[in-house]
């Protein structure tokens, strides 16, 4: 069999209700020359099975299991193993993509002599069929024209405080030879964000980074996912390690705009591991240890004062039933504290 153009990598847990969507929109891609790779990470559920359905009839499906539950990273780095493609992309087993989708990607990244080429994405919240807008919409940078994203344009883009576009979000188009060459992967070490630092490392390496102004990925934003905090604090952890380690490299030295917006988040999330302590305490009535991390850090009082309202503002939303009131993609939020400095495509 000729090498694929595209492999679409394909984790998947616990998506029986969901994933033939995800399958069939790959099926009906205009762009034939197409392998899915499909990874199951021990669901409990009938995932599996509908995947080797589809794959018993389609010698371009290939479905692997892993003999436990691995999390994301691990599977994801599973699927990248059994890939051929030319380049490679991911699909979320409860998304879709355009029938046109990777045919258009392959030529813009064609055009482009992209290593990295992502699309926006068609946001679709929970209890709706349509896309009520996009991600650049709700990040506040809507896409106008393509972008080449450096460094310093992906730290500006880092976290729920970035500037501009989720990119950690996107879905893009990635040149497998690269990744092969470079000996990236996703850092399995990671329990969060690890979508978001695989592109850094292929940035750090080299690669080209374009972003196109089309959107041809419906992306689900699940209620449940936008309400949790449970990996908040494993967030910062491991971001600020992460940016500790970017800024001890060449790139970082060679790079001062980079290495400053690096700079800017480890001390935000000093402030934030001292604030999420202070607010801690004053849920728990403890109010000697919020006066003394006031002391501290009186900067907290300040993150207090500047936080209270979008608090109060999303809890009522909560309270009238929007379930995507603890959205930190939508709403206020303390974003676009970063000056822009994205170079654009000539």
């Amino acid at each position: 069999m000729d090498q694929p153009e595209v492999t679409v990598t394909m984790p998947a847990y616990n998506r029986a209700d969901l994933i033939t969507r995800a399958i069939e929109s790959v099926q009906s891609q205009t762009l034939c020359s197409w392998e899915l790779v499909i990874v199951d990470d021990g669901s409990t559920d009938e995932t599996l099975a509908v995947a080797q359905k589809y794959a018993s009839s389609d010698p371009r499906i290939k479905v692997f299991q892993n003999e436990q539950n691995m999390g994301i990273g691990k599977t994801r780095n599973h699927a990248l193993s059994r890939s051929s493609g030319r380049f490679i992309t991911p699909l979320d087993s409860d998304d879709w993509y355009d029938s046109s989708r990777l045919e258009r990607l392959l030529t813009a990244a064609d055009e482009h002599d992209a290593d990295i080429l992502a699309d926006d994405l068609l946001v679709i919240r929970d209890g709706e069929e349509l896309p009520s807008t996009t991600l650049s919409e709700l990040c506040g940078e809507p896409l106008l024209e393509a972008l080449v994203i450096d460094m310093a344009g992906l730290l500006r883009r880092l976290g729920f405080e970035r500037d501009g576009i989720a990119v950690g979000l996107t879905k893009p188009l990635i040149r497998r030879k690269f990744l092969l060459d470079h000996d990236i992967q996703y850092d399995t070490t990671l329990q969060v964000v690890e979508d978001y630092w695989m592109l850094a490392d292929c940035v750090a390496a080299g690669a080209r980074f374009v972003m196109i102004p089309e959107a041809r990925y419906y992306y689900r934003l699940h209620a449940a996912h936008t309400t949790s905090t449970a990996n908040a604090d494993k967030d910062v952890v491991s971001t600020k390690r992460r940016l500790e380690a970017f800024l001890t490299t060449d790139l970082a030295f060679n790079d001062p705009e980079a290495a400053g917006y690096a700079r800017y988040h480890i001390r935000r999330m000093d402030l934030l591991t001292t604030y999420s302590a202070f607010t801690s305490s004053i849920k728990a009535g403890r109010l000697h240890n919020a006066a003394w991390q006031m002391v501290r850090d009186p900067r907290v009082v300040r993150e207090f004062a500047a936080r209270l309202p979008l608090v109060l503002d999303r809890r009522r939303r909560a309270r009238n039933g929007d379930l995507f009131a603890f959205d930190p993609l939508s709403g206020g939020h303390r974003s676009r504290r970063v000056p822009a400095s994205t170079k654009r495509v000539k």
